[in-house]
C-alpha cells in the first residue's frame, strides 16, 4: 500500500510538473514544446481538464482554433466550473465574432482566483438605481480597464453614483471622466456602495456585439494644462509628429508573441519627414544603444510620470503607431489616429479580419499573415507612413 500511494504521489507530482511547465512554455511562444508537456499529462490522465486548457491555449496561439475550441468545450463538460476553460471559450467565441455566445463565457473570467473579489453586495444587473450607488472594479489589464472605460456613461445613465476601483496607474486619467463620482486605487478602503460589478461584465450587461459597441470617441478626457504644457514642448518641433511603442509590457503573458523586436521595427524612423517619440518605458540596453545612435527619434518616456501625462502628450501628437498595449487603447480611447500592428494571433477585440475597428474608428490594423512575422508588417507600415506623409 505505501509503495502504491509513493507511485501516485510521484505520478500526480509528474502531472503538476507537466501543467506549470506547459504553461510557462505558452507564455514563452514555445508552443510546440509546450502541447508535448500538455500531450504528456493527457497520456497520464486523459481526464485532466487542466491539461485541456492548457493544450487549447497552446493551440489557440497557433491558429488552431477549431481544435482549442472542442478542448475547452471537452474541458467544460469533464469540469463544468473550470473559470479558465469558459474564460478561454469565451475570448475564442469573441474573435470569431461570436458575441451572444462569448460574453457569458467571457465573464467567467472573473470566478478565477486571480480576479474573484469577495464582496456582501449583489452584482449590479443594469436596473435603474436612483438614490445608490455602483462601484464598478477592474479586475484585468490596463489596457482591459481602458476598453470598458466607455461603458461607464451607460451605467451612469441608470441612475446615482457610480464608484470606479481600478489600477494606481490609471486613476487620474478615469478619474476626469465626468460620470465617474468617486475612482479609487486597488486596495485602498472603498466607500459604501449598493451593488458591484466587475468590468469585464459590462459588454455582457449591455448586449454589444460589432454594431452596438459604445462609439462616443472620445471618451476619456486630458487635462487642459498638462495639454498646454506639451504643446509647448511640441511647439519646436515642425515635422509630422509620430509616437512609438514597439513591445508589450513584460508583465504580459503575451509580451513575446506582441513583441516587435526594435532591431526590426526601427525601420520606420528611415521615413524622412517625421519626427518619432518614445513613448514605451522599461527600455534594455539594446534598445538604448539603438535609441541613441538614431537622430529621428527623441525619447521621451522618462517624462511620462503616469497615464494623465501619457494622454497629454498624445493629445499633441498626429499619429501612433504601436503594438497592442495600453498605450494604443489610450490612444484610441482620446480619439487620436493609431495603428496598431498586431500579431498572427490578436487579441479577441480585432477579429481575424478586420482591418479597422468600431472599437476605436480611427484605428487602422496591421496583422502578421505568419507566426512572428513582423518584417512584412514594418515594409506595409512604411510604404502606408510614407503615402500618410504626402
Amino acid at each position: 500500500m505505501e509503495q502504491l500511494q509513493e507511485s501516485l504521489s510521484t505520478d500526480v507530482r509528474h502531472g503538476i510538473e507537466h501543467l506549470g511547465e506547459g504553461a510557462e512554455l505558452v507564455s514563452q511562444g514555445k508552443l510546440h514544446e509546450a502541447l508535448a508537456h500538455f500531450q504528456s499529462e493527457l497520456e497520464r490522465d486523459p481526464k485532466d481538464a487542466n491539461a485541456m486548457v492548457g493544450m487549447g491555449m497552446a493551440l489557440h496561439s497557433l491558429g488552431q482554433y477549431d481544435e482549442a475550441m472542442a478542448l475547452f468545450k471537452q474541458a467544460i463538460l469533464l469540469d463544468p466550473d473550470n473559470a479558465e476553460a469558459h474564460g478561454n471559450l469565451g475570448i475564442l467565441h469573441l474573435l470569431q465574432g461570436n458575441y451572444t455566445e462569448g460574453w457569458p463565457e467571457y465573464e467567467w473570467r472573473y470566478k478565477s482566483p486571480a480576479r474573484a473579489r469577495e464582496f456582501s453586495q449583489p452584482f449590479w444587473e443594469g436596473q435603474g438605481f436612483a438614490d445608490k450607488t455602483v462601484l464598478l472594479h477592474a479586475t484585468q489589464r490596463l489596457s482591459d480597464t481602458l476598453n470598458f472605460c466607455r461603458f461607464i456613461p451607460l451605467v451612469k445613465a441608470k441612475g446615482g453614483r457610480v464608484v470606479v476601483e481600478c489600477q494606481p496607474e490609471l486613476r487620474k486619467i478615469v478619474g476626469l471622466m465626468h460620470e465617474v463620482d468617486e475612482v479609487y486605487s486597488r486596495g485602498e478602503e472603498l466607500p459604501e456602495f449598493d451593488y458591484h460589478l466587475p468590468m469585464l461584465a459590462l459588454p455582457r450587461l449591455f448586449q454589444t456585439d460589432a454594431f452596438s459597441i459604445p462609439g462616443e470617441i472620445p471618451y476619456l478626457k486630458v487635462s487642459h494644462n498638462l495639454r498646454t504644457r506639451w504643446q509647448k514642448y511640441f511647439a519646436k518641433h515642425k515635422r509630422m509628429r509620430v509616437g512609438v511603442v514597439w513591445s508589450r509590457n513584460p508583465d504580459n503573458p503575451y509580451h513575446q508573441s506582441g513583441t516587435c523586436p526594435l532591431e526590426i521595427f526601427q525601420d520606420i524612423f528611415k521615413v524622412p519627414g517625421v519626427q518619432f517619440y518614445n513613448l514605451h518605458k522599461d527600455l534594455n540596453q539594446k534598445e538604448v544603444k539603438i535609441l541613441e545612435n538614431t537622430d529621428t527619434v527623441i525619447d521621451i518616456h522618462e517624462r511620462l510620470k503616469d497615464f494623465q501625462h501619457t494622454a497629454a502628450c498624445i493629445s499633441n501628437l498626429d499619429l501612433i503607431i504601436a503594438v497592442d498595449t495600453a498605450t494604443a487603447h489610450l490612444a484610441g480611447a482620446l480619439g487620436k489616429a493609431v495603428w496598431m500592428l498586431l500579431p498572427f494571433v490578436p487579441d479577441w477585440r480585432w477579429r481575424l479580419e478586420w482591418e479597422d475597428t468600431p472599437w476605436y474608428p480611427n484605428t487602422r490594423l496591421f496583422r502578421q499573415h505568419m507566426v512572428g512575422d513582423w518584417e512584412s508588417v514594418i515594409t506595409d507600415v512604411i510604404a502606408a507612413l510614407r503615402h500618410y506623409h504626402k
